[in-house]
């Protein structure tokens, strides 16, 4: 890395990020952290939260990846849920910094919402490798943002996705959803009428909202069904009703932060339906092979990802050093 004053430090839009990005390499790039994360390579407190108002935060997420990726950065986010009604814009907002990691000098300064969507389904498409079936070819959708988006895409990359089906409460969303995914993937996508008729008849469903009471009822389901539940990012939300938690194999991104924030995992702990040894494993687990992921062709299994620091850092390098700054 060249010398650099803090006035040189490169800013990188979301424009410039997704020219660049391209969902295959994100997965595997994503991949390749979990085995570092496994092989204790990942050095990643847990992140702060930092109260604003009205329950409004801003999140600190340092992480350092060792190994062949040897990658330092730290992202901050903030998570305004009111931002939607209230200033029709997104719910979340975040900047990433990458630091060279030999010199600890700012390398840049990235925008953050395309690196976040993109690892998020990334992430997901990793997962549904490891405990999809194999045959699975339709896919249910309930949540229509920019997180469904890249759920999509990275789903489409690992399984052969014949239809996909969408639901959200506001069918404008959706048809503006449709339009969007049809220049990315090939796949013949239809609205719904419900959630219920989404989740029905998958393969695989993905959860990506923002609700606070379960979306998904375990009595929908089909037998072998995958979930990737990746909306509710707090104690008191969940997207998946208790019953699908107790009957399924449930792998996480984190068992620390997954207890300390998602709902669907803490309000059955609370209510002793489930304890934490319901957790099966870390998906950084089933990449290294230390545990097998889906183990027949009937069992319904659960990713539940609250999102990790070292995702965004992994993702932000690659951005990096295809624009070569």
């Amino acid at each position: 890395m060249k010398n650099q004053t803090s006035s040189q430090i490169p800013i990188v839009s979301n424009v410039q990020i997704s020219s660049v990005l391209r969902m295959s390499e994100v997965i595997e790039v994503i991949e390749q952290g979990f085995r570092e994360y496994s092989n204790n390579r990942v050095v990643m407190p847990q992140r702060s939260a930092t109260g604003v108002r009205n329950g409004d935060v801003l999140l600190t997420m340092p992480a350092y990846i060792g190994g062949v990726m040897n990658t330092l950065g730290a992202k901050l986010a903030t998570v305004f849920v009111s931002n939607p009604e209230r200033h029709r814009i997104p719910t979340v907002h975040s900047v990433i910094t990458i630091f060279d990691s030999d010199t600890g000098m700012p390398r840049a300064i990235m925008e953050g919402s395309a690196i976040t969507a993109s690892r998020t389904g990334a992430v997901s498409a990793v997962a549904t490798k490891h405990l999809a079936r194999s045959d699975a070819s339709v896919l249910g959708v309930i949540g229509t943002g920019t997180q469904a988006q890249t759920q999509v895409a990275g789903v489409c990359a690992v399984r052969k996705i014949e239809e996909v089906k969408v639901y959200s409460r506001k069918p404008k969303n959706v048809s503006s959803f449709i339009d969007k995914m049809k220049t990315t993937i090939r796949q013949p996508i239809e609205a719904t009428r419900s959630a219920k008729e989404a989740v029905q008849g998958s393969d695989i469903v993905i959860t990506a909202t923002n609700s606070s009471s379960p979306v998904v009822r375990y009595n929908w389901l089909e037998s072998g069904t995958h979930i990737n539940a990746i909306g509710a990012f707090r104690p008191t939300m969940r997207e998946l009703d208790e019953e699908t938690i107790t009957k399924s194999k449930l792998v996480v991104d984190s068992t620390e932060a997954c207890l300390a924030e998602a709902g669907e995992i803490v309000i059955p702990i609370t209510k002793n339906r489930i304890s934490v040894s319901h957790i099966y494993a870390e998906l950084a687990e089933l990449v290294s092979g230390k545990k097998v992921g889906r183990s027949n062709e009937h069992e319904v299994t659960i990713f539940k990802s609250v999102g990790l620091a070292f995702e965004d850092i992994v993702t932000s390098k690659i951005v990096l050093d295809k624009l070569k700054l």
